[in-house]
């Protein structure tokens, strides 16, 4: 199928005098369609049922085909289940709705508000999957599903909303879902059951209120089942960091204080690290913060198989649960990692760093209990002597199963690592950005020593991100971020900033087979 037929697909789809037979031989060829066509002014019930037999989504998820605007439906005409905490709602879904859901697809098919495209890059051969419209949108972090899906999540400014997209493994969309339409939100971190129900955690700003920690679960189909805030007493609170522990529970890290622009900040006297464990149905089990009489954060948090959790993050604390040996208040916090026990029990940690911006943006656990962090220093001396880039340089260290510090490396690509994923062979997949007004986003390789394997660069003439990754079945490796560049090899589909998703073989140099 060329690229000419699937064109002139979507203008009669997009067009509301195509007659219902056209629109259902349109709903045979293209399935990606379907979602779309069931929303079309001429879908009568007959076409409504022929598309249900091709197993297409229902009307409700015409947001999974192309919609720029994805919001949760309603069920059954009855708002979806929210369990403790306060509930998180979504819009209600009235015709008007449905109206301009297709005035939008319209103005897609006239190429003026959202793309959805691969791309080849010139050097490599993976596929690049650019999620855009007018506006500001981006993915911040990502998982892989049993089945080999994709799961990214992050937000859409101009749309104001938490975004939660499942792909295919070959990048197309499958399902979008945009939770509160109404009130700022963003999730910063996402994780997927082995049934795939798929698990957010982020942030949540109400009008004239402070920022709430979110957390949200879909079924493996798209289907919401609950949404929930924790409880945090009125102190602003945010989470950057969520994991399934090994009782079908939930694990969430991160903070009692956000920066303005609902991401999180090492940067409040007040900020507390926080870890809180949820049932499964989203209801709260415990809830600790940790930290000092400074400013504290676990960005990132992973379960051992015995529910031991490890997080990773930044502490300017000199006192309290970790205190930092050369933090010089909360703009110079050091990089910290806690072991912690299944009832939130602080075990042990490990502060590193020197006298410059240290902190650990991500971690992850082997099987035999060792733990490798990733994220980013300026510090040029003490446990970060070997770097010589003050400008700053990702870093990644590792401690053994007995909580013994390893190797310490610094990947060939100064810059901040966001992201991190390990193999089952040990190796080390960082992924982040260069550093300046036209950053790169990058992918480094290390091997199970530390020692840098290869480094794959991204981007154009503009800022370009990577913040999350995870590894595929295969090993490929699906690494996502933002771009805002219209040249090189990542390119934005529109003016302003894109979501983008990248899969790349685990040699960096193909894409998936």
């Amino acid at each position: 199928m060329d690229d000419s037929d699937a064109r002139a697909a979507r203008q009669a789809v997009f067009d509301p005098s195509t007659p219902s037979e056209a629109l259902a031989r349109i709903a045979h060829d293209h399935p990606g369609l379907r979602g779309v066509i069931a929303e079309h002014p001429n879908a009568d019930a007959a076409l409504r049922a022929t598309i249900a037999d091709l197993d297409a989504p229902a009307g409700d998820d015409v947001a999974a085909a192309l919609s720029a605007s994805p919001v949760f439906p309603r069920e059954n005409g009855r708002d979806w289940p929210a369990p403790s905490g306060t509930p998180v709602r979504p819009p209600r879904r009235r015709w008007p709705v449905v109206v301009a859901i297709l005035v939008a697809l319209a103005l897609v098919a006239a190429g003026l508000t959202y793309r959805f495209v691969h791309r080849t890059a010139p050097d490599v051969s993976p596929w690049m999957a650019v999620f855009g419209e007018a506006g500001y949108q981006r993915f911040r972090a990502v998982a892989v599903a049993p089945d080999g899906s994709i799961v990214v999540v992050g937000q859409a400014v101009s749309l104001p909303g938490a975004a939660v997209v499942k792909l295919s493994p070959t990048g197309d969309i499958v399902w979008a879902r945009q939770l509160d339409g109404t009130d700022q939100a963003m999730f910063a971190s996402v994780a997927v059951a082995r049934d795939g129900t798929v698990v957010a955690a982020g942030v949540r700003t109400p009008t004239g209120g402070p920022a709430e920690a979110l957390v949200a679960e879909w079924s493996g189909d798209g289907r919401p089942l609950w949404a929930t805030t924790l409880d945090t007493l009125g102190v602003p609170a945010m989470l950057t960091g969520v994991t399934m522990g090994p009782d079908g529970g939930i694990v969430v890290s991160g903070m009692t204080a956000s920066g303005g622009d609902g991401m999180p900040q090492v940067s409040s006297p007040a900020a507390d690290a926080v870890v809180a464990h949820l049932n499964a149905d989203g209801t709260a089990a415990w809830t600790h913060t940790y930290g000092g009489s400074s400013a504290d954060v676990f960005y990132d948090v992973a379960v051992a198989p015995d529910g031991g959790i490890v997080v990773a993050g930044a502490t300017a604390s000199r006192d309290g649960d970790f205190p930092a040996p050369y933090a010089s208040g909360p703009d110079m916090p050091d990089a910290v990692v806690a072991w912690v026990s299944p009832e939130g029990i602080l075990w042990s940690s490990a502060v590193v760093g020197g006298f410059g911006y240290d902190m650990f943006g991500a971690v992850v656990l082997a099987r035999d209990g060792s733990v490798v962090a990733g994220g980013f220093t300026t510090s040029t001396d003490a446990d970060f002597a070997a770097n010589t880039m003050q400008s700053g340089v990702a870093v990644v260290a590792s401690w053994s199963s007995d909580r013994t510090a390893g190797w310490t490396a610094f990947p060939a690509a100064t810059g901040v690592g966001a992201g991190l994923a390990r193999a089952a062979d040990g190796a080390i997949t960082l992924v982040g950005s260069t550093i300046g007004d036209s950053a790169d986003a990058f992918v480094a390789r290390l091997d199970a020593t530390g020692a840098p394997a290869w480094v794959r660069l991204f981007g154009g003439e503009d800022a370009d991100q990577f913040t999350g990754v995870a590894l595929a079945p295969d090993g490929d490796i699906v690494a996502v971020g933002m771009t805002t560049s219209r040249t090189g090899n990542l390119t934005a589909s529109q003016a302003g900033l894109d979501a983008v998703a990248v899969r790349l073989s685990s040699d960096g140099t193909t894409g998936p087979g």
